[in-house]
This record gives C-alpha cells, sequence and structure tokens, in this order.
C-alpha cells in the first residue's frame, strides 16, 4: 500500500508507491459470474477496492475493451483546450494567461521522473470511465507559485466507506485516511446519477468480460477436438500387452496434435453437435466486442471492412461526438474546480476571478462529403458564397485571375 504523508507543504508528494502495490493477486484470474456478483456487492458496500483492480486488469487481458477505452480516453486528450479570461478586465486577462502558462510547464523533471505533464494528467483522469472515479495528486512548486506536475494515484487504494468522499487507504490507516483540500484532484465520471462506485462502465463490463472469457475458453477446447487431428492405434491384444507404452510415446512425439491407444475391440467415437462447425463461438465473441463498443464508445461500428457504409470521417472519429462533448464538458469543470481554482488563490488570493477552462471538441468535417455538396449546387446553378466555403473548410480564398482596373 502506498506511504501518506499528510502535512502542509505542498511542495512535495504526499502519497509515495510502495514495492507491495505490485504484489496484489489478480481479482480477475479464473473470473466467474459469482466472482463478479461478490466483487460488485462488496462496492455496492462503499469499498470498490477489488472493483477498481478490476477495472485495472481487465484492459491488461481483453483487447476490445483495451482498444475501446483507448479510444475514448484518447478522443479527450487530442482535443485542443483553452482558457478564456473570466470578465473583461485587465486582471482576468493576465490571470488566464499565469495559469495557461503554468499547465503548458508542468512536466516531468530530472529530479521527479515520474511527474506527469498536463497532458498526462487528462488522460489519467479519464481511466476514471471505468472505475467510476480517478484521483490525481498536484505537485506544486513551493508556496503553490506553479506546477511541478502531477500523479495519478490507482484507484483501488480508495474506500467510500464513510460517504461520497474518497479515503486513501495506507499501510498505516487501513480505514482510510481523508485527501487535504487543494492537493487532489477527484474526478467523478458518473454516466447516471447516483453512487459514485455503482458509476463507472466496469459494471455492466464486468459481466460482459466473464462471460466472453467463458466462452474463450470452451472456444480453445472445441479448436483443440475438432480443428486438429486425433491420431489412433489400434492394437491387437498381445502388441496391447508388450508395446501399448512404447507406442504411446511415440504418438506423445509426433506434436501436441493429441492421440490414444486401444485395442481392436475398444470402440472410441468423439461426438461432435450436430450442426455446429465451431461459428457459435465466434458469434458469441462477435456480440461480446460489439456490446463492449456499444457499452465504451455509444456504437457498434469499428475501422472493420464490414462498417463501409460508414463515412471516413466517421471511421476517423469512433465515439460518438456527444459523449466526448460529456466527457470534456466533465472534466473542464473538474479542472477549473479543482486546479485553476486553488492556483489562482495561492497566487492572486480568493478573490481573483478564475479563468474558464474549456476543450474544443467540434465535430470533425467530412471534407469529401462538403466538397460533393458544394459541387452539386454549383452544377445545380447556385452561386456559393466563398464566406461558405471558407466557414466550412477553414481556407482562406481569393480569386484565381484578379480583375485589373481599366
Amino acid at each position: 500500500m502506498p506511504e501518506f504523508n499528510n502535512d502542509s507543504t505542498r511542495a512535495e508528494r504526499l502519497v509515495t508507491p510502495t514495492a507491495s502495490d505490485r504484489r496484489l493477486p489478480d481479482v480477475s484470474r479464473a473470473l466467474t459470474p459469482y466472482d463478479v456478483d461478490r466483487i460488485l456487492q462488496r462496492a455496492n458496500d462503499g469499498d470498490p477496492r477489488d472493483q477498481a483492480r478490476l477495472a485495472m486488469e481487465v484492459l491488461e487481458k481483453d483487447w476490445d475493451i483495451a482498444q475501446a477505452i483507448q479510444t475514448r480516453i484518447a478522443a479527450v486528450g487530442a482535443t485542443p483546450w483553452d482558457l478564456h479570461p473570466a470578465d473583461d478586465s485587465a486582471l482576468a486577462t493576465e490571470v488566464a494567461g499565469f495559469c495557461a502558462a503554468a499547465l503548458k510547464d508542468a512536466s516531468p523533471t530530472a529530479t521527479d521522473p515520474d511527474l506527469l505533464g498536463f497532458g498526462g494528467l487528462v488522460r489519467g483522469l479519464m481511466s476514471a470511465l471505468l472505475p467510476g472515479y480517478a484521483v490525481a495528486e498536484i505537485v506544486w512548486s513551493d508556496g503553490g507559485a506553479g506546477i511541478q506536475g502531477f500523479q495519478v494515484v490507482p484507484a483501488h487504494h480508495f474506500t467510500f466507506r464513510d460517504g461520497a468522499d474518497p479515503l486513501l487507504v495506507t499501510a498505516t490507516q487501513p480505514t482510510g485516511v481523508a485527501l487535504p483540500p487543494g492537493k487532489f484532484i477527484v474526478f467523478r465520471h458518473n454516466h447516471r446519477p447516483g453512487d459514485v462506485v455503482r458509476s463507472g462502465l466496469i459494471r455492466p463490463l464486468a459481466w460482459l468480460y466473464a462471460f466472453k472469457n467463458l466462452n474463450f475458453k470452451d472456444l480453445l477446447r472445441y479448436t483443440e477436438k475438432f480443428g486438429m487431428p486425433f491420431l489412433i492405434a489400434r492394437l491387437d491384444d498381445y502388441a496391447f500387452d508388450q508395446e501399448r507404452l512404447r507406442i504411446a510415446a511415440m504418438i506423445r512425439h509426433f506434436a501436441s496434435d493429441g492421440g490414444g491407444v486401444f485395442t481392436k475391440s475398444a470402440d472410441l467415437e468423439l461426438l461432435q453437435p450436430s450442426g455446429n462447425s465451431g461459428d457459435v463461438y465466434f458469434r458469441f465473441l462477435d456480440y461480446c466486442e460489439r456490446a463492449i463498443n456499444k457499452v465504451i464508445l455509444g456504437q457498434t461500428s469499428t475501422s472493420d471492412s464490414r462498417d463501409s457504409n460508414r463515412s471516413t470521417a466517421s471511421v476517423h472519429n469512433l465515439i460518438r461526438l456527444d459523449l466526448r462533448s460529456d466527457d470534456c464538458g466533465a472534466l473542464a469543470e473538474t479542472i477549473e474546480r479543482q486546479l485553476l481554482r486553488p492556483l489562482v488563490h495561492y497566487n492572486y488570493g480568493p478573490a481573483a476571478p478564475v479563468p474558464r477552462f474549456c476543450f474544443r471538441c467540434a465535430a470533425e468535417i467530412d471534407r469529401e462529403r462538403e466538397s460533393r455538396i458544394l459541387l452539386n449546387l454549383r452544377q445545380a446553378g447556385y452561386d456559393v458564397a466563398p464566406e461558405a466555403v471558407e466557414a466550412a473548410f477553414g481556407y482562406s480564398l481569393r480569386p484565381a485571375h484578379p480583375a485589373t482596373a481599366d
């Protein structure tokens, strides 16, 4: 468990990772639906640590969940952001410029290379998608004059036994210790109202992961039985008594295809369900993949060739725009309230105006589609104003052959 030093010094890490954090057993090993129910029930009681560990482990073991989560996190991490002054005053403009410089200057240093910059903080806070919450420590410069960097504290180190605020569980504080204000960012990704420990996407995904894992094991067994040749040696009674061990050893050296040694009087038949060629397993895996994409990305399409009906812009923008806008809005509000507000307070006082933080998450333009529309309008006899083209594509237009004065 991590060590925690709760003092008033802001220019150091309060949470220190320890080597024991790596030696936790996997809660996802041989996961069954019964295990999923037990983990979720424990989270319902206010202790979501196993649920948070499951959220971390499925990213290491399920490629569909990992791909979809990376897509949704990257959609926010790659979105440009802006800081706007709170009003038109000179002080508000100065504060906004100071905060923007502080966010851009936050980066790993030679003395603490594990610190994250602001981009790493955004991606780290978006890890709240699965467990429902993410906590990051702010490592201030002396006196809060700036930001050295950030560190994300894994979600499985927190409990909510005493209420809605996370308590950090440490070796010396097994029941949890409260986080000091102005030092941590707590991002709650509530995709539905209610208790934060029941709001993470791991809740529906845990069932899909368990069912998919059990089905995949059955697929491997089916492949082993019906996908590879099976060598059988039939011997008479004398050869069976005298040679069966030697022949069995020979069969084992053929490969991992499997085989058996029987007497000629023995009858062995491998029964296969009628009409089943193994497609049922692949259909179920495909169903799980599409369900995972629906839960995480809001739609079931991928960049596979089977989704050729989607436009080029939509394929490259695999997450629904409304979900990305909601992610950006919730994260921007958290950053403004829990990071920019204390930064402004430390440097300009509690009455100074806090700048507005926002992501620029407008819809991506399908330029090919828009160009076809403009061409069709032109061929139909309509004139398209250059201002409309500039607004749609962002190009500055000028006549190819400027008119000359007489």
